[in-house]
């Protein structure tokens, strides 16, 4: 390699570190910088493996379906038990429980509402 080739491929370099320290790459620059003499040097760099795709593992989601028992209870007791109390009945969040039934086309209880007493 001439010099002029070797001030500019330098440069290059150097430019490239500058932007990866400003950037916070502080682990990235150390590498480049690394790569860097070893190339200068003349000696091969080192490879960086890729992560293979069956490394990462992918989560599966598959929603419970509702069944039509539990609409029709759904119904039954919308504003007259608590979403608490739904959510431990059907084993799902209160927040499953609210968005069937608004699926369902059942009324809006606002923040405030006060269930019936359970005696009632």
């Amino acid at each position: 390699m001439k010099l002029p080739e070797f001030e500019k491929q330098l440069a290059a370099f150097k430019t490239y570190l500058e932007m990866a320290y400003a950037q916070g790459f502080d682990d990235a620059a150390g590498a480049i910088l690394a790569g860097a003499q070893a190339r200068v040097m003349g000696q091969p760099q080192p490879q960086v493996p890729m992560p293979r795709p069956e490394a990462v593992p992918q989560r599966q989601f598959s929603p419970r379906g509702w069944t039509q028992a539990e609409d029709d209870f759904l119904r039954e007791a919308w504003g007259k038990i608590p979403f608490r109390e739904l959510s431990r009945t059907y084993n799902r969040s209160s927040g499953a429980v609210r968005v069937r039934g608004k699926a369902l086309g059942l009324p809006k209880l606002h923040i405030g509402y006060q269930f019936p007493e359970a005696g009632q």
